[in-house]
């Protein structure tokens, strides 16, 4: 039987990239990963594994096709979902286009308190809101459906139940 051994990448192994506080890494095919930064003057940086070397970046900021803060970044087929809360709840769509690989698509305005959003594989996204229940249906607008799920009243320390949530695209599956 072979042994699966994890193939462990360092960041600081990959050339002359700008750290500041990086906080997430997700592949975006097999030899690129996108590396979102809440200090760098790249909010989120593409890089290449097998050359060290950014390819493109998404510039920190406030206007169209800048982040100030990316929160979280899903990835499917060559659609990248930037989660950028701190834009009033803005979810940015990226396509490539004209040669650029992180070039705004556009922008869907999510009303409401949340702590994440991702994209549904069904179609619209999934909110982790900052109410009671476990998750909000949204539409591809950013317009709420519904909610589902609730918390369990824990006598104690409340801290103990929280939200996660992990999708796969290629399985068109949810889990909140």
């Amino acid at each position: 039987m072979d042994k699966i051994t994890p193939e462990v990448l360092k960041l600081s192994s990959l050339g002359n990239i700008e750290l500041g506080a990086p906080g997430g890494v997700t592949f975006y095919d097999d030899s690129h990963i996108l590396i979102t930064d809440r200090r760098a003057k790249a909010a989120i940086s593409l890089v290449d594994i097998n050359t060290g070397k950014v390819v493109d970046s998404l510039l920190r900021g406030r206007g169209p096709g800048e982040s100030l803060s990316p929160w979280t970044v899903t990835v499917s087929d060559d659609i990248i979902y930037i989660d950028d809360s701190q834009r009033g709840g803005k979810l940015l769509v990226l396509r490539p286009k004209g040669g650029k690989l992180l070039a705004l698509d556009h922008e869907i305005k999510i009303n409401g308190n949340y702590l994440r959003i991702i994209p549904n594989p069904s179609g619209g996204f999934i909110s982790l809101p900052y109410t009671e229940a476990r998750f909000e249906i949204l539409d591809a607008n950013g317009i709420s459906c519904g909610y589902g799920g609730s918390f369990p009243r824990i006598k104690g320390d409340n801290s103990l139940v929280s939200n996660t949530s992990a999708q796969s695209m290629i399985d068109r599956k949810s889990v909140v």
